[in-house]
């Protein structure tokens, strides 16, 4: 049986909603033939990832690894250039020990209510002027490395077109059911064309 592991903060998880609910478990229930190892953290950032990594994912022989980071990075105030070199460093510790990797990409924030929700002392307009930017950044890195990752940020960015915003996030920050259940279909997808190839 193939080893999934998914490290990250939050957003990995799935706090804010039942257990049952998040995309890791969608994930998890919809491909039973995998062993899926939830290693996400509340409140974590890259840096703090970086100083588990070996503990929690490399030493644990997986085959396959998401790794998806950075929402609590900005939140604290560091650079996109930041959390892009942990990131990179976390990618060449892959790659050197032959793990197989997708990289998955943060959802934006919703700052009218992550105001009422979390502080209403952070500019959230600030902030997701560097999310975007390590999204489009982040996108173009992967493209041009070949490497697989999953777009998250566009998903639910999409999904807001035609939906309100509370119908996909719980706080501004944390996904609702809904926003799980269109992760969970997006993350499929990619697993599904790289156990095609």
């Amino acid at each position: 049986m193939k080893k999934i592991i998914c490290i990250g903060d939050s957003l990995t998880t799935g706090f804010g909603v039942h257990r049952n609910e998040s995309w890791f478990h969608i994930v998890k229930q919809t491909l039973p033939d995998f062993e899926f190892i939830n290693k996400g953290t509340n409140g974590d950032t890259t840096t703090g990832i970086l100083s588990r990594f070996y503990t929690d994912v490399i030493s644990n022989n997986p085959d396959t690894v998401l790794l998806m980071a950075g929402s609590n990075d900005f939140l604290s105030g560091k650079s996109v250039e930041f959390v892009m070199d942990n990131l990179k460093l976390m990618i060449k510790d892959l790659k050197y020990n032959n793990i197989d990797f997708i990289i998955g990409i943060p959802t934006e924030i919703v700052g009218t209510m992550a105001k009422v929700s979390w502080s209403p002392y952070v500019d959230y307009s600030i902030l997701n002027s560097s999310v975007y930017c390590y999204k489009n950044i982040l996108s173009k890195y992967c493209i041009e490395h070949n490497i697989p990752h999953v777009n998250f940020y566009n998903i639910i960015n999409t999904a807001l077109k035609t939906h309100k915003e509370n119908d996909l996030f719980i706080d501004g920050l944390h996904p609702t059911s809904y926003g799980h259940c269109l992760m969970a279909k997006e993350l499929l997808n990619i697993l599904d064309n790289k156990r095609s190839n």
